[in-house]
């Protein structure tokens, strides 16, 4: 995914060795609701470049009922 300098969420992307689609929809419905800060300049200018780049690596899920 990368994150703009407004803090919003572009591009996210699942990429997953799981087959589980219940994994997938809620790793993406995750990085759609959150809500983050503006980014700091000083990001940017380390950076040097907007959007920056992430990657998040998130494991195990276990569904709760």
């Amino acid at each position: 995914m990368f994150i703009n300098r407004q803090g919003h969420i572009q591009s996210p992307k699942v990429v997953s060795t799981t087959s589980n689609r219940w994994v997938e929809e809620t790793a993406l419905h995750v990085l759609r609701t959150v809500k983050l800060p503006q980014m700091p300049k000083q990001v940017i200018v380390e950076q040097g470049h907007d959007p920056v780049h992430f990657e998040i690596e998130w494991g195990p899920f276990e569904r709760h009922n």
